[in-house]
């Protein structure tokens, strides 16, 4: 069986897309509308300090440095993920950049293989596509007049 290698570029869009997703607004959120599990989320949101840019490049470059060992290592499907707290690949490349792992948002999973990165971003949330992105050159707008 042929071995599948995961492309780099998949490696950087997946550590971009985490860089960016623990950037902003977290999302605290399990799909429990319980008094218990809302407040459990507004207690989780009150821990979230937020990283500096160059804590969010180190971590980066640490979960790019992560990922790419994974995958050289024959892997071919590589899976992250935030269930109420970030998997060891996540959480190390975050306590390397001084990041808490508070920081992470809940019910997060990700899929990086040779065909693309998907994401789930969230409790309910749709599988979405994030690499590769469909190329828009050719929509039909060539040859317009």
């Amino acid at each position: 069986m042929e071995n599948r290698k995961i492309p780099t570029e998949a490696i950087n869009a997946a550590a971009e897309w985490w860089m960016k997703r623990i950037s902003g607004k977290v999302k605290h959120d399990n799909g429990d509308n319980s008094f218990g599990s809302v407040f459990a989320g507004l207690m989780a949101d009150d821990l979230v300090k937020p990283a500096s840019d160059a804590q969010l490049q180190k971590f980066k470059n640490n979960l790019v440095m992560r990922l790419s060992t994974l995958a050289g290592q024959g892997r071919e499907r590589i899976w992250v993920d935030c269930d109420y707290s970030p998997d060891m690949v996540l959480s190390a490349a975050a306590v390397d950049a001084d990041i808490p792992r508070d920081n992470f948002p809940w019910k997060v999973s990700m899929d990086i293989d040779s065909n693309g990165v998907e994401v789930k971003d969230g409790y309910g949330e749709p599988w979405v596509k994030i690499w590769p992105i469909a190329d828009k050159k050719n929509d039909g707008e060539e040859g317009a007049a």
